[in-house]
């Protein structure tokens, strides 16, 4: 192991091996955790020749979390980027619709052109 257990790891962790070993009289064929560091310390000193494995869901949960924190951080910034691009899009839009028309005088005058210039 990589750390020795301090020996308040040892107490902690001692009745409850006592407990599941002779009062309920299981057989340990081997040991899960999420590797607290008291408890990977202390199960080599506490359960001698039992292997230790990590848990496959805590595993799996610690290898997710960056994945999910960079989507979150992905998200954030895409949202951000839509609303850049919407909000864009809406001035140019309002742009457009306030550009110039033609006033009726000059509505009147433009189709009186178009009357003179197709009649024969």
């Amino acid at each position: 192991m990589d750390s020795l257990p301090d020996s308040d790891s040892i107490q902690k962790f001692s009745p409850i091996a006592d407990e599941v070993i002779e009062e309920r009289g299981l057989r340990i064929k081997g040991i899960l955790g999420d590797k607290q560091r008291g408890l990977v310390a202390a199960i080599p000193i506490i359960f001698s020749g039992i292997p230790y494995g990590y848990c496959q869901s805590h595993y799996l949960k610690n290898r997710a979390e960056p994945v999910a924190d960079a989507f979150d951080a992905m998200k954030v910034k895409l949202r951000k980027k839509v609303r850049e691009f919407v909000e864009g899009f809406n001035s140019v839009r309002a742009q457009r619709r306030n550009r110039w028309r033609p006033n009726s005088h000059q509505i009147n005058y433009i189709e009186g052109k178009r009357k003179r210039i197709r009649s024969p």
